[in-house]
């Protein structure tokens, strides 16, 4: 099993696609869902091409874990520098490590534990957009906006809207 955000046009595709699950075959062949479900099946085999990791990936070492700790304790301010010295190493080693043990750079370690934070404090009950963004570390509600659609492929307010059911 596999999880990766979608544009809400694949959305419903994927919902179209429901439609015609194993349990509702018929005995004689549905062209147009055949036809369907070859177009489905090439979509998401290009949708699972650009999928982006909705989860932290996990240190392999105590120097790089407790930079992660502290990183992502500190989003709203964090960087290489103060990860580095949480961890007691140089820049250059903490980047190393996170090439090695984490398959990623610093930055985009921190830029998927901001818009992972985000989204949980976007589901809360009464979230302010605009608070979430400073929170994570942010400095404009603009750029925060463009970092979170780029991710998730949907606004911060119609991710809002949608996992609360709206």
């Amino acid at each position: 099993m596999r999880v990766f955000a979608v544009r809400p046009l694949a959305r419903e595709v994927i919902l179209e696609a429901m439609r015609w699950g194993p349990g509702r075959r018929r005995a004689t062949a549905d062209a147009t869902r055949d036809a369907f479900s070859r177009a489905f099946a090439a979509l998401a085999a290009e949708w699972m091409a650009d999928e982006r990791p909705y989860h932290l990936p996990e240190a392999k070492s105590g120097r790089l874990a407790r930079a992660m700790d502290w990183t992502t304790a500190n989003l709203a301010d964090a960087t290489v520098e103060g990860a580095a010295a949480a961890a007691h190493v140089s820049v250059r080693t903490l980047s190393r490590r996170f090439e090695k043990e984490a398959g990623m750079p610093f930055r985009t370690y921190l830029q998927s534990a901001r818009m992972l934070r985000a989204m949980e404090l976007l589901a809360a009950p009464r979230a302010s957009i605009s608070a979430t963004a400073f929170a994570v570390g942010f400095q404009s509600l603009g750029a925060f906006t463009t970092a979170f659609h780029e991710r998730c492929a949907e606004t911060p307010s119609e991710y809002r809207a949608r996992v609360r059911g709206r």
